[in-house]
């Protein structure tokens, strides 16, 4: 126990008796190592944390430089993709396809010559095919042009709504772009066909990344994983890494792209090691130099104490003459030396005042020391925060202006130079009035100057003038600076140029309230005046009217000479408008061939009238269209403020019920509005609005009506006839709804689906082992003018299989005489196909043999109100001779309708008519109810012929 004791003794006492050797040792000595330590405890610990924050921002710093290249990369990327978009959608806008597309004759030499001119952007190999409607290839480039997209999903997106769609498509195990785009046709809405632009994503990608990352790995990966393309890839053992979105919308891929950069911690953060060899070396210069210094010092203080003592022992050893000891310096030590040769030459109190003197003077001298050294280090600081607010305000992106007490301009930044295009060296002197407009923006500036002065600060909008004399507005704050007594000293004005942003607001402002086409107002803005009208005409208890004005027959200006003509005329129209009113009435364009015109302050209806008359006069005038001369008419509707409406909305509403009734009275003239007319337009609204939802609930059904040879008995085809099954009104026969179709241009999804379901319907007959030789699908005025009919009409029989000479057209009378010769190009290209046409309700209208001559007709139906009256109406029967003869002159097959009995039966069988439908034969049925008629009537038709009664009779009642 007792040696332990010792033992630990030992141990504590080594430290203090070597810390009492310290203390014994020489002073330069002690300094030396007293510094030393200091020096490296404080450079250890400074050097450390410097060593880590600068490691730790450098690192930062590299990693924010690589995510800012790949950032750069994914957005070379979307460039790309973006020229590749560009280049598709000038392509398919080429009216050469469209002619290739409709007019497949010699398309090759010219289509070859069109593909050859392009090969996508620089760097990237893109093919580019054209499609027709089903997706099969028509031509191309490379391998793209043998490739077929028919029974693609997508297909229909593109063909029929005209979306652009893409996609990241593999194929043989390469990926690829793929970016499709309608072909539109000249009619609108239609699309001849697609282009496809196909490019591979790994050329796309190797040319984003070509510019970027030399030495790293880089991919192209979807949100779960998946690689798209790759450029080093390769296992890393302690990688860095940096992702990217890449924002590409592509199909099955949308918005989940993104770009990963990676490589090794070490080879990224390598400057970090050279920054840590920079610190050691100066960390040992700096422990050198320390020490250097510090080894100096001790030895200057050593040797002059060291002389002092020698002095001092000198002294005391006895009364020899005492020595004058050298002063070197200014320092402690030199200061003690003088002090000591004082005391050697006064007495003891003189060296007591003169020692008293000297700490008085050296604790003044540390004072002052201190203090300058506070003063520096304060003008320092002051200096870099002035060069700090100068660079600031030098390199600011708006205009900086500063004036003195008196507005004179002492100083301006780039910004300024830039705006105005006055050079600092013109504009210092002068005030800011130079940059003055005229004298009202002079007043504007000098009211400014007096806010303030007054208030201290002004912010706003001023027209000013650039050096070149042009006009611009600037965003503008002005304060005042003052100094410690409240004096103004100087003004600081900040302002940017703002024209450019306050025009777009205007062009905006003025395209939201106005059609973009004729430039009036539109129904937004149309409504608002209104409404502000009918608030001062209630206030002074006066009258408006409002008039709404549909131009007759422009949808047949645009589909036969295009978009362009009819473009041109809407804008002919508005400015003749124009011409009709009083600048304090307004005129409105509400979309497509509708205008209005409010009247304010009109006193009666007479006044109206003849504004109205005025209008018809003017729009009944040819119009010149690019050298064509062009009529057309126009049908108006009038209401009256207060009498058909409070607001502008029933105004409006209450003049367009008006305008169908005048265009039902014949067209090309005006109606006043009555509580008849609303409702019947609001009848047709509701009809209209269950009719859209109707062929999208399958509310709509398809009947059959058989007709017959009238020699042989024989089914020779059969009509398909629309019906709708209403939930609530039960079955709506056509003649309720069909106008309402057309005017509300339903009748294209409606006779659509009219023709798909009937071709359908035959193959099923088919397939069961009976079908009539062919089904009959009536076409609308509207269909019949679509310039795609004969390709829609394609498209069906293809998609459903049936060949075209089971197909029937029915077109009517009224339909092909409007315009005899366009009809006949359109009958000709049916006819081409290879479906049989028949002209439907002959006899109604005002046919010439010379134009039936023309056309390529294989039926004429007489119309049933000449048949209804056979054989005693003796007027019934001459027309009804007529029209057989006719028919047997142009060599073409008659079909008598509504055949209801025996007797007309027999005469038109006697007169030599071909065919025969009618509620005698059958009444139109479901599809499963024909085929029982199919059945029975193949073996009981020739004696129906001959008596005309019991085996009809019995087929309708197994139906």
């Amino acid at each position: 126990m007792n040696s332990a004791f010792l033992k630990n003794n030992r141990l504590i006492a080594r430290p203090v008796d070597r810390f009492r050797h310290w203390l014994d040792a020489s002073l330069s000595h002690r300094i030396t190592t007293l510094t030393l330590a200091l020096t490296l405890t404080t450079g250890v610990v400074i050097g450390a944390g410097a060593l880590f924050a600068s490691h730790k921002l450098m690192e930062e710093a590299i990693l924010r430089e690589l995510s800012y290249e790949a950032a750069l990369a994914a957005r070379q990327m979307e460039a790309t993709v973006n020229v590749l978009y560009r280049d598709v959608s000038r392509m398919s806008s080429n009216g050469i396809l469209v002619r290739a597309l409709t007019q497949p004759a010699e398309r090759d030499a010219y289509l070859s010559a069109f593909f050859s001119g392009y090969s996508g952007p620089a760097g990237l190999a893109a093919a580019v095919s054209l499609h027709d409607v089903t997706g099969r290839p028509v031509a191309g480039t490379g391998s793209a042009a043998l490739l077929s997209y028919e029974g693609a999903s997508w297909l229909g997106r593109v063909v029929n709504l005209g979306f652009t769609y893409t996609e990241i498509r593999s194929e043989g195990g390469e990926r690829f772009l793929i970016i499709a785009r309608p072909v539109t046709a000249p009619s609108p809405g239609n699309n001849a066909g697609i282009l496809v632009l196909r490019a591979s994503v790994d050329d796309i990608f190797q040319k984003a990344m070509s510019a970027f990352f030399d030495d790293l790995n880089k991919r192209l990966v979807t949100d779960r994983g998946e690689t798209l393309a790759e450029v080093r890839w390769k296992t890393l053992s302690n990688p860095v890494r940096s992702t990217h979105p890449v924002p590409l919308d592509v199909g099955a891929f949308p918005g989940a792209l993104r770009l990963e950069v990676a490589g090794e911690r070490d080879d990224v953060l390598a400057p970090l090691k050279w920054l840590t060899a920079v610190y050691a070396v100066a960390a040992g210069i700096l422990l050198l130099v320390v020490l250097r210094l510090s080894r100096m010092l001790g030895q200057r203080l050593s040797s002059g104490l060291a002389r002092l003592s020698s002095a001092a022992s000198s002294i005391a050893s006895g009364p020899a003459p005492l020595p004058q000891l050298p002063v070197r310096g200014q320092d402690e030590v030199a200061r003690v030396t003088t002090a000591f040769n004082a005391v050697t030459a006064s007495v003891n109190d003189l060296q007591q005042e003169l020692e008293s003197r000297v700490v008085k003077r050296t604790v003044t001298l540390q004072d002052m020391n201190t203090a300058l050294v506070k003063e520096i280090l304060s003008h320092k600081k002051t200096g870099e925060q002035l060069h700090v607010a100068a660079n600031a305000i030098e390199n600011a992106a708006e205009g900086v202006m500063i004036c003195d007490a008196e507005e004179r301009i002492i100083s301006v930044n780039k910004a300024f130079s830039r705006i105005t295009g006055y050079s600092a060296e013109e504009i210092l002197g002068a005030t800011p009035d130079v940059l003055v407009t005229d004298d009202e923006s002079r007043a504007a500036r000098a009211e400014i100057s007096r806010t303030v002065l007054d208030e201290g600060h002004w912010r706003g909008e001023l027209w000013s003038r650039r050096k070149n004399g042009e006009r611009y507005l600037e965003q503008c704050s002005i304060s005042a600076v003052k100094d410690d007594e409240g004096r103004t000293v100087n003004f600081i004005i900040l302002f940017s140029d703002v024209t450019k942003q306050k025009e777009d607001e205007l062009r905006l402002q003025f395209l939201a309230n106005h059609d973009p086409l004729t430039g009036l107002a539109n129904r937004t803005l149309f409504q608002q005046r209104c409404e502000e009208t009918l608030l001062r005409a209630e206030r002074k208890n006066a009258k408006a009217a409002v008039i709404f004005i549909d131009l007759d027959h422009f949808k047949t200006v645009n589909d036969s000479l295009g978009h362009a003509y009819g473009d041109d005329l809407l804008k002919q129209a508005a400015s003749r408008l124009l011409e009709c009113v009083r600048k304090t009435d307004a005129v409105g364009r509400l979309g497509g061939d509708e205008f209005t015109v409010l009247l304010n302050e009109v006193s009666d209806s007479g006044d109206v009238a003849l504004i109205a008359k005025k209008i018809l006069d003017r729009l009944t005038v040819s119009f010149t269209i690019a050298g064509h001369e062009i009529f057309v008419s126009a049908s108006l509707g009038i209401s009256w403020y207060p009498d058909d409406g409070q607001n502008a909305a029933t105004l409006i509403q209450n003049a367009d019920a008006a305008m169908f009734a005048a265009k039902e009275q014949g067209r090309n003239n005006y109606q006043f509005f009555s509580a008849e007319m609303n409702a019947q337009a609001l009848e047709i609204l509701m009809m209209a609005s269950s009719l859209r939802l109707a062929i999208e609930r399958e509310e709509l059904v398809l009947e059959y009506q058989p007709r017959i040879d009238l020699r042989f008995g024989k089914v020779m085809g059969v009509e398909a006839l629309v019906r709708w099954n209403h939930p609530n009104l039960g079955r709506i026969m056509p003649g309720q709804f069909i106008g309402i179709a057309e005017k509300t241009g339903l009748i294209d999804p409606l006779g659509n689906w009219v023709l798909k379901n009937a071709c359908e319907q035959m193959m099923e007959w088919r397939r069961s082992g009976l079908a009539p030789q062919r089904v009959a699908v009536n076409l609308s005025a509207r269909q019949f003018l679509q310039p795609d009919l004969t390709e829609r009409i394609a498209a069906v029989l293809e998609q459903t299989g049936l060949e075209a000479e089971a197909l029937e057209l029915e077109v009517t009378e009224s339909m092909v005489m409007h315009d005899p010769q366009r009809a006949a190009v359109i009958l000709e290209r049916l006819k081409e196909m290879g479906v049989a046409i028949a002209i439907d309700d002959f006899g109604t209208g005002y046919s010439s043999l010379s134009y039936l001559k023309r056309f390529p007709i294989d039926y004429i139906k007489i119309d049933q109100s000449f048949v209804r009256g056979i054989p005693l109406d003796a007027e019934d029967v001459g027309i009804t001779n007529a029209i057989i003869a006719m028919a047997k002159t142009l060599d073409v097959k008659l079909i008598a309708e509504g055949v209801d009995n025996a007797d007309q039966l027999a005469f038109l069988k006697e007169e030599g008519c071909n065919e025969g439908q009618g509620y005698l034969i059958s009444s139109p049925m479901p599809a499963e109810g024909l085929r029982r008629f199919l059945r029975t009537f193949a073996d009981s038709g020739p004696a129906f012929l001959a008596n005309g009664r019991h085996p009809v009779m019995a087929a309708r009642q197994a139906v």
